[in-house]
């Protein structure tokens, strides 16, 4: 007979099987064991050493011979050094040790990755500076003539000349680059021809009622969109997600302009609850500007959330999570809202980018004094120290 033995310490367990009569229900058993202790350790291919005593374990068990298979216990920590050792430095969990000491001259991987996008920046930026003021250069028009139109006066032709010069338009068009960029890149943008100030100044007190008008569109469209598209994706087929999904396809399909002069239309001039032009102070003047703005973004938002929640609803821990008996409430806002929030927030990384240069549209219609119609203004009135910044 043949049996097996378990030995159960607080270190270690040993398996030990002996020769008697009865081998084939003992050799089973003791099999049994060994198999499940080899394919913990030959699945992680951590320690070879210790998958190697339960193959013999195993085959000594089926011949009806007699052998050993231990548990690593206490002694995972140093077969992983030792065969950490053993493969060159190469750790036994399958990843390469941190080198914490680099050679003379060599440089990390990360630090070189960050100053090569550094330099594509900077090529960037000299591309598009050069491409715009070749762009402002070979523009039909004079902007002399244009800035003393904007004044109300005609000078002689002695006079634009004089000013020609002493603006330096007279000079070649490379040599007219090289100095404006080398006062750009000591903070000088020049005089604005139709202000009559520093571009700095013009452009820094355009730039807050830009970001207040971008950000209040994105706070709007994130309370429209995400309610919206939760309700479309936990009433798939039905009423609410046939009104929303028709609400999506109407709003993509509409542009910012033509919902702007819709806007404008039906609150300002018809029901004359909200003021037309949107210079004056108060958050009134922004009602309509952000509606316009969120609008757009609102359906192209809800389509994201909805497909985002409808993927993570079909996940296999949402269907345990129902089989446990948790409340789908639970379940929606504590485990499938966060999942399907994280691929949004790159999203709104882009949109919060293009809204700061693409509200142009919406801020000629309502007069709003953001730097969409600063920039409209210079092209119109041939700023080229503005359009140029």
């Amino acid at each position: 007979m043949k049996i097996c033995m378990i030995l159960t310490d607080d270190k270690k367990q040993l398996f030990v099987c002996s020769d008697l009569r009865h081998s084939f229900l003992a050799g089973m058993f003791c099999s049994c064991f060994s198999r499940k202790i080899h394919n913990r350790y030959s699945q992680a291919r951590r320690f070879p050493a210790a998958a190697a005593d339960c193959r013999r374990a195993e085959g000594a068990a089926r011949s009806g011979g007699s052998a050993v298979c231990r548990d690593l216990g206490r002694s995972e920590k140093v077969s992983c050094e030792t065969e950490t050792r053993r493969r060159g430095g190469i750790s036994c969990r399958g990843r390469k040790p941190k080198r914490k000491i680099l050679k003379t001259g060599e440089r990390p991987v990360k630090q070189r990755s960050l100053w090569k996008r550094i330099l594509q920046i900077v090529i960037v930026l000299f591309g598009i500076s050069f491409l715009t003021f070749l762009l402002t250069y070979i523009a039909p028009g004079d902007p002399v003539r244009a800035m003393y139109a904007a004044s109300g006066t005609i000078p002689g032709e002695e006079i634009l000349n004089q000013t020609r010069e002493a603006l330096g338009l007279n000079e070649p068009f490379l040599v007219q680059y090289g100095n404006w960029l080398l006062n750009c890149l000591q903070g000088n943008f020049g005089t604005s021809y139709s202000y009559s100030r520093p571009v700095l100044d013009l452009m820094i007190e355009r730039l807050w009622p830009t970001l207040q008008l971008s950000l209040y569109s994105l706070a709007l469209m994130l309370v429209v969109a995400v309610p919206l598209g939760i309700l479309s994706a936990t009433h798939r087929g039905g009423v609410i997600d046939y009104v929303v999904r028709g609400y999506t396809f109407l709003g993509v399909s509409m542009p910012n302009f033509w919902v702007g002069l819709l806007l404008l239309y039906v609150f300002a001039v018809q029901l004359k609850w909200l003021p037309v032009v949107s210079t004056g102070q108060g958050l009134e003047r922004m009602i309509l500007p952000v509606i316009t703005l969120a609008f757009v973004m609102a359906a192209k938002y809800t389509r994201q959330v909805r497909t985002a929640f409808l993927e993570e609803l079909n996940q296999d821990y949402v269907t345990g999570a129902r089989c446990r008996g948790i409340k789908e409430s639970v379940i929606l806002w504590r485990h499938v809202l966060p999942n399907s929030i994280l691929p949004l927030i790159t999203m709104l990384g882009l949109s919060f980018g293009s809204l700061l240069g693409g509200t142009a549209v919406v801020e000629v219609i309502f007069s709003y004094p953001g730097l969409g119609n600063l920039a409209v203004d210079a092209v119109t009135n041939m700023d080229y120290p503005l359009i140029q910044a």
